[in-house]
């Protein structure tokens, strides 16, 4: 029993020292990292940089309405700026709810009952025509419009003045903020884009005119003011239902196309009074 005993302890006494050396070779080889499982060196007091091994998490799209934590977006506007669009914005609701439509001797019909005035606008631009022949016999054929379209409804507290602007935009182009464009689509259809500054969109056609008063600007060659206008949706508008072309400027043909060929265009100047 003894011998066994003795021979067992022998056994594992070489063992052990057999294994010391063996670790103390690799742990001499070893870099730092290697000698320690979490990368801690005493000697050095650090620990080496190791990669994090969870997943990164993806970020999220951001909510419709931005939460209280959003402090950079909340922060980027100051108080002062709020403060004034606010003021502005309010004092501009303010005038288009007050504003009177002007009337021509109560030749076009008024807005329909539950519309409210949306916009007014300066058009300055062009209205178009063709000629065929060059002759007295030929008269300008219609071929729509082009203008610009800049925002007059700060000015509608002194309604003379912005006439005044409106005819004097004839000739030059008023300082005042361009939010949008006139034109006649492919199909012929008057459209007017105010998407980006408003969200308005009309598409529509004519229904109402009459003739422009008697003492209204007549344009650059003495050709006349064109008619004032009522235009109705055609069901493709976009926060608009009608449309008033008002206190013109210019933009009439001649009466029939002598010297005349091709294209031609008259320049023109209008308020534009948009109902929804």
């Amino acid at each position: 029993m003894w011998s066994i005993t003795r021979n067992s302890i022998i056994s594992f006494a070489v063992l052990v020292l057999f294994l010391d050396l063996s670790l103390f070779t690799t742990f001499s080889n070893a870099t730092p990292f290697d000698r320690y499982q979490d990368g801690y060196n005493p000697r050095r007091g650090v620990r080496p940089y190791r990669p994090p091994t969870t997943t990164r998490r993806q970020p999220t799209p951001p909510s419709s309405s931005p939460s209280r934590s959003s402090s950079v977006t909340q922060d980027a506007v100051s108080p002062t700026t709020t403060s004034g669009t606010t003021a502005a914005t309010s004092s501009t609701n303010a005038a288009l709810a007050s504003a009177t439509l002007p009337s021509n001797g109560g030749g076009l019909p008024a807005p329909a009952s539950g519309l409210i005035l949306k916009a007014v606008v300066i058009g300055r631009g062009t209205q178009n025509y063709t000629c065929s022949g060059g002759n007295s016999t030929t008269a300008p054929v219609a071929k729509g419009a082009r203008a610009d379209l800049f925002d007059a409804s700060s000015r509608l507290s002194a309604q003379d003045d912005l006439n005044s602007l409106t005819s004097d935009s004839l000739r030059t182009q008023p300082d005042l903020p361009l939010v949008g464009v006139h034109y006649f689509n492919g199909a012929g259809v008057p459209t007017f884009d105010l998407l980006d500054s408003r969200g308005l969109l009309f598409m529509g056609g004519k229904l109402n005119n009459v003739p422009a008063p008697s003492g209204a600007n007549r344009g650059f060659d003495n050709e006349g003011a064109v008619d004032w206008l009522r235009l109705g949706d055609n069901g493709q508008s976009f926060g608009v239902k009608d449309v008033y072309r008002v206190e013109t400027a210019g933009g009439k043909a001649p009466v029939d196309c002598t010297g005349q060929d091709g294209e031609l265009t008259v320049r023109y100047s209008t308020q534009y009074w948009f109902y929804g």
